[in-house]
């Protein structure tokens, strides 16, 4: 528990003070309607998608994602990704506990700033310089190419079907998001800036 608060806290002190890139607001506000969208009102586990995912297994033996940003985050960190249920158990512990440690309102931009992409694409400046967009860029289109990749993560070669699959996440995601903003799930964010940028 104590490295993996000390892990975040690095992150977010290297945001803090510029030495990485922050990610766009409208990338965060886009993570959350894609991942997370009440994110706001949970303490780092979502019971209702977690109901749902368990439903939707029991009675029609598919797999659904249930997981918080603050999980999405306890994974990366740990690199623990093995479909077992003592991993997801000691994962929904852990995001209990970050939640209370870390401002709700960060885990979007650390989230970001450290997640997988792609072939040797690590973290948000990896992915903008991927798809050839600067790290400020606020438009929705630039932010739901992003935040779709977390998703579908884009191997070296795309096949035809991988890149519809995106491209099918980044229409979906971009439809949310708008939604979203009219029924306020993204105003914890806030629209000031809480981290520096890189210049």
């Amino acid at each position: 528990m104590d490295l993996l608060i000390t892990e975040i806290r690095i992150i977010q002190i290297s945001l803090e003070r510029g030495a990485i890139s922050t990610p766009s607001l409208c990338a965060q506000k886009m993570l959350v309607s894609a991942e997370d969208h009440r994110a706001s009102k949970h303490c780092g586990i979502d019971i209702l998608a977690i109901c749902r995912a368990i439903f939707v297994y029991i009675f029609y033996r598919r797999r659904e994602g249930a997981s918080t940003i603050e999980q999405q985050v306890v994974r990366v960190i740990t690199k623990r990704y093995e479909i077992t249920f003592r991993r997801k158990l000691k994962e929904i512990f852990l995001a209990i506990l970050i939640s209370g440690e870390v401002n709700k309102k960060l885990f979007p931009a650390i989230y970001l700033t450290i997640g997988y992409y792609g072939t040797n694409t690590v973290g948000y400046e990896a992915i903008c310089k991927a798809i050839g967009c600067k790290v400020d860029d606020e438009s929705p289109a630039v932010a739901a190419r992003i935040v779709s990749r977390l998703k579908y993560p884009e191997p070296r070669l795309t096949s035809l079907k991988k890149a519809k699959k995106i491209l099918a996440r980044e229409l979906h995601i971009t439809k949310l998001y708008h939604e979203h903003i009219e029924k306020g799930f993204h105003e914890y964010l806030c629209t000031r800036r809480f981290f520096p940028r890189k210049h």
